[in-house]
């Protein structure tokens, strides 16, 4: 995305070598989209899908937006649950289930928004017989961000549209990408932010049956472009750029649910302490 793909593939393999100390034997990788720069660049592809040791993983990516205008994507990944809702050129959404959990990507480059709402409800009728405690939205263009992209008349469209159908639905956590900065919500009940600060000043890390969703924006994990904070959001619980990659390790329990936020080990380093952290507790 930097522009300078050799720079941006070693970003990438850095990020594929450090997995041990990240998140080892992970279930699955999440990549909330933007796989390449341009759509049609099979090098691009081959840096992200190809880097060495991508072989031991598998990879669950959702469309963004400089992913959608090429049939590239499609050709390249083979998604469960494809839906007709949500459809352009490059995917649509999808759904699938991993132990007690509903997953749901929506593709946000698709402003078919019944469309949306159809994928969330089919998605949840036909995984009753699973009883899956928690449902996760996943979408590129994150509802709730804190970058350049936060404001924009595209990003408050989408807000409008999904966020009360990520409360008609019971969705617990929503992730996303796009804004190259991180950023995690206070719990949303539809578009109203339920704020809580601590003695300190500081959002809780927990929450224990909350009343809506928790959003989290996922900074880049190659370090290939970051974008600055667009000023303080009545609806950030936390906001964080420092222009260093980032890798969020999300642990399912059948208790919580809990995304820990990483600086990425450049070389030889040691992993650090989180950069943020938040758990979802259902009693």
């Amino acid at each position: 995305a930097s522009g300078n793909l050799k720079e941006d593939n070693a970003g990438w393999q850095n990020t594929v070598n450090q997995m041990d100390k990240l998140n080892k034997n992970p279930d699955f990788l999440l990549s909330l989209g933007d796989q390449v720069n341009e759509p049609w660049d099979e090098k691009a592809y081959s840096g992200f899908i190809e880097a060495q040791g991508m072989e031991n993983f598998t990879v669950v990516p959702t469309l963004g937006n400089h992913d959608r205008a090429n049939k590239a994507f499609s050709q390249h990944f083979n998604l469960p649950n494809l839906q007709d809702d949500g459809k352009n050129l490059a995917s649509s959404n999808f759904y699938y289930t991993h132990n007690d959990t509903l997953f749901v990507s929506l593709n946000s480059e698709s402003l078919d928004f019944k469309g949306h709402e159809e994928t969330l409800r089919r998605a949840i009728e036909d995984t009753k017989g699973q009883d899956p405690k928690w449902i996760v939205g996943l979408t590129h263009r994150n509802p709730y961000s804190a970058g350049k992209h936060s404001d924009t008349l595209a990003t408050k469209n989408r807000r409008n549209h999904i966020a009360p159908l990520m409360e008609k639905y019971n969705v617990d956590l929503v992730l996303g990408g796009h804004d190259h900065s991180y950023s995690r919500s206070h719990v949303m009940k539809g578009k109203e932010p339920q704020v809580q600060w601590d003695e300190n000043g500081e959002a809780p890390q927990s929450y224990t049956n909350p009343d809506g969703t928790v959003y989290v924006t996922l900074n880049s994990s190659s370090g290939s472009k970051f974008y600055e904070l667009d000023g303080e959001k009545d609806y950030a619980a936390k906001s964080i750029q420092d222009n260093k990659p980032t890798f969020s390790k999300v642990n399912i329990k059948d208790s919580y649910i809990e995304v820990i936020t990483y600086h990425v080990p450049q070389g030889s380093e040691e992993l650090g302490e989180p950069i943020d952290k938040v758990r979802i507790n259902k009693s």
